[in-house]
Order: structure tokens, then C-alpha cells, then sequence
């Protein structure tokens, strides 16, 4: 089957994923409790859209795929996120090499179903996808995502072949002084989406000198229900809380902490972290070639828009490497 078509299917499947797939939707919740229904298909319908024939066809036929067979490719796959992984196993596929799967144990259910479909759904597959629990030997390549601590250990065990690491990173927003509460509510959507835990996930937001913090907070309403979801409320507790035993200055709308940090730009969980700026091109200039941001939101040429920064296209690679790039190149290396 043809990956235009393969990937097409794969995506019809996850666009009914809510209807058809009530069990593993629950057993996905089970095994990680941030995977509500709601986000699963939130990111399931995100995923249905971005592998339309149209989109697929433009993202694959901007290169010169040449067959990788043979070429046995790991992934270690981060699990804060519903099919965070599926975008580096499609990208490996593509180039027909063969994927080898360390799954994270907070997003099996999901990526174990995608894997499944794609052997169903075209049987030869079943000879390019692998799951494996065991230390990832005898690969001629790497991609992994994780935090800074096991970059290192990546980097270090490795080191002999070909690997693209992704580390630690966050998302800003930057706020123009005529900001409309129907952006600020976009916005909130960047900021509260998947209770915040992804890379695009905006953590920091920067204001316009002399601008009004509390006007935020009527627009972050929306995603006042997080503070039932257990986990979340714990985080919330804790971070106010020493706050509060620090004297530290803050603001808190009863379900998100927003405190000022002129430097920092990756807040705790449940905390938006904001400052104020005299000259935005400055400012995105500043975070142009930064290795610690993910995305930037505003409205600007070049920017992401309001409420799309967990919307990426598919063609949108995180840490901005081309993934398909990087499994094409590896017999060169």
C-alpha cells in the first residue's frame, strides 16, 4: 500500500476513534490519568485532520523519498501527550525503514493501536514496526524525546550512531497592547490545553508595558473545570501554597497561579509565568534562534496564531529538525 494511502486510512481511523474505540479510550485513561476523553480527542481529531490525502500528499511529496529497507531506526517515545509519538513513527515509515518502538509506559494503549492499525490496515508493515521493552541494540539510528537529564544518557549511550535528541523546551505567547478577549480566550486554549504538560503548551506570556494582568483572567474561564481533575488540583495546592508560606507576589483566579519572572519561561504545572516588553520585534528576535523555545504565539507574520500552537501542521517538526530529513541522510552518515 502506498503511504499516501496508509496514512490517509490511519487517519480515518483515529477521526472515529471516539465512536469505535470506547474501550481503548477508557484503558488509555487507566494507564494515564491526564488522558481524559476530552484530550484524547482533541488530539485524535487533530491528528485526523493533519493526515488528510491533501495534507499527506504535500508533506511527502516535498521530498525525495529514496527507500531506507534494511535500515533499523529506535524511537523512544515521551508519553505526556496522546500519540505524541506517532509523528516520529510516520516519519520513519515513510522512508520504509524499519521502526523500532520503546513506548512510554504513560501512552501504550494508544501508540499499541496505532501500531496495530497500520498491520492491519496494510500487512506488510508488520515487518517495519516493532515493539520492544529491551535496550535498543543493534539500530543504525536514533530519535528520542525526553528531558535534559536523559539527553545526556542518550547522547553518552549512543554516541557511536546517527540520533536526534530533543530536550526540554517551552512555548511563549507575545500580547499586542490591542489584544481582543477573543484572542486572550484563543490563547487560554494554548496555555490550558492538555492540562498544559506539552512542549507548545504556552508557559509564559509577554505583555505590553503597563498592561492590565487581570484582563487574562476573565478569558482563562473556559478551563475552570481543570481544578477537578485530581492531579491537576494537587499541583495547584502545592505551588500556591509555597507561594503563599514565601510571601511571594502573585495572582490566582482559584484554578491557575500567574506570577511575574522576567527571566524564567518554564513555570510548574498550574503556574503561567508573565512580564511585560517594550519592543516586540526585539523580543522575537531574541527567540529566534533560542534552543529552549518550542513555538511562539502572537499575532505577527511568523508567529504562531492564537489558540493553534497544539494545532501543528504536519509538516511542522518539533525543535524545528526535519525528521524525514534525518532518516534519509542516515546511510550518508
Amino acid at each position: 500500500m502506498k503511504k499516501i494511502d496508509l496514512f490517509t486510512k490511519l487517519g480515518q481511523r483515529l477521526g472515529s476513534l471516539m465512536e469505535e474505540e470506547k474501550a481503548l479510550v477508557a484503558k488509555a485513561r487507566i494507564e494515564n490519568p491526564w488522558f481524559t476523553d476530552r484530550w484524547v480527542a482533541e488530539a485524535a481529531s487533530n491528528w485526523s485532520s493533519s493526515l488528510s490525502e491533501e495534507h499527506v500528499t504535500q508533506w511527502l511529496g516535498s521530498y525525495a523519498l529514496k527507500s531506507q529497507k534494511g535500515k533499523r531506526v529506535g524511537i523512544i517515545m515521551a508519553g505526556n501527550l496522546p500519540f505524541v509519538g506517532l509523528h516520529d513513527l510516520l516519519s520513519v515509515i515513510a522512508c520504509d525503514a524499519t521502526a523500532i518502538c520503546k513506548l512510554s509506559s504513560s501512552d501504550s494503549a494508544l501508540m499499541i493501536w496505532v501500531i496495530q492499525t497500520l498491520i492491519d490496515l496494510d500487512p506488510e508493515m508488520k515487518n517495519n514496526l516493532q515493539i520492544t521493552d529491551y535496550k535498543l541494540n543493534q539500530i543504525d539510528a536514533l530519535i528520542a524525546t525526553g528531558s535534559d537529564n536523559s539527553s545526556r544518557y542518550f547522547e553518552y549511550y549512543f554516541k557511536d550512531i546517527p540520533k536526534l535528541i530533543r530536550k526540554n523546551r517551552s512555548s511563549v505567547a507575545i500580547v499586542d497592547p490591542e489584544v481582543t478577549s477573543e484572542q486572550l480566550a484563543l490563547l487560554s486554549h494554548d496555555i490550558f490545553s492538555y492540562f498544559g504538560l506539552g512542549c507548545r503548551n504556552v508557559g509564559k506570556v509577554y505583555l505590553p508595558e503597563g498592561y492590565d494582568v487581570t484582563k487574562m483572567i476573565d478569558a482563562f474561564e473556559g478551563f475552570k473545570d481543570h481544578i477537578h481533575h485530581h492531579k491537576y488540583a494537587n499541583n495547584y495546592t502545592y505551588h500556591k501554597a509555597i507561594l503563599l508560606m514565601n510571601l511571594d507576589t502573585h495572582l490566582d483566579n482559584g484554578f491557575l497561579i500567574l506570577q511575574q519572572k522576567d527571566t524564567e519561561i518554564k513555570p510548574p504545572l498550574s503556574v503561567l509565568f508573565y512580564s511585560f516588553y517594550t519592543n516586540k520585534k526585539q523580543l522575537v528576535s531574541e527567540f529566534a534562534n533560542s534552543d529552549q523555545i518550542q513555538c511562539i504565539v502572537g499575532d505577527m507574520e511568523g508567529l504562531v496564531p492564537y489558540g493553534e500552537a497544539q494545532k501543528p501542521s504536519i509538516n511542522d517538526y518539533a525543535d524545528h529538525i526535519d525528521t524525514i530529513q534525518f532518516v534519509l541522510d542516515i546511510a550518508t552518515n
